[in-house]
């Protein structure tokens, strides 16, 4: 056999739809898994610097091993991409939506901490101190954690200085522009 009859001379790439590769933490593998059981998930995805909306497609395959040197899961998501906004070997920001959750709790990521007995935030009671409440985090989107645990909608929870805060703290709601998170700070 010669050479020249092992070198490709064309390449096939189907653009639409579009498969997407990603990973995640293997830490996410019970929750991703229940996720399949009851359906397709929802996978969203669109270039770096794109200012449009993601594009909307599903997952379709789970490795079937660990890296063991990331401690990752390769995932892949399909998309229809008659606009061609996806492009092979393009980096992409992908968003996985295991489960659609209705009335879901978030707060900003810096909120949750995590001591001995799991992972608890600071809301601020009406006595203006601190009160821990134990939560657990069902998933991080963007800078806000999905809760679930001791906390209603609408409690204001410690974000700045969260770390410094035990249970009694004083502490002092700051005043912030209208559509910002809220911030509640300690006070010494």
């Amino acid at each position: 056999m010669r050479q020249a009859e092992n070198t490709a001379i064309t390449t096939l790439t189907q653009m639409d739809p579009v498969l997407v590769q990603f990973a995640v933490p293997e830490r996410w593998l019970p929750e991703i898994r229940a996720a399949m059981a009851e359906g397709t998930p929802r996978v969203r995805a669109k270039p770096e610097q794109d200012a449009a909306p993601h594009v909307e497609g599903h997952l379709v395959f789970i490795d079937s091993a660990v890296d063991t040197t990331t401690g990752t899961i390769l995932l892949k998501a399909r998309f229809a991409n008659s606009e061609s906004r996806l492009w092979p070997g393009q980096y992409v920001q992908v968003v996985l939506v295991p489960r659609e959750q209705e009335n879901a709790i978030t707060v900003a990521a810096p909120a949750v901490q995590t001591g001995q007995g799991g992972r608890f935030v600071f809301v601020l009671a009406p006595d203006n101190t601190a009160r821990r409440r134990p939560v657990d985090l069902v998933r991080m989107v963007g800078g806000r954690a999905v809760v679930r645990g001791e906390l209603a909608a609408g409690e204001r929870v410690i974000v700045d200085g969260a770390q410094r805060v035990t249970e009694g703290t004083r502490a002092v709601e700051r005043n912030q522009p209208p559509g910002t998170p809220q911030r509640v700070s300690s006070v010494r």
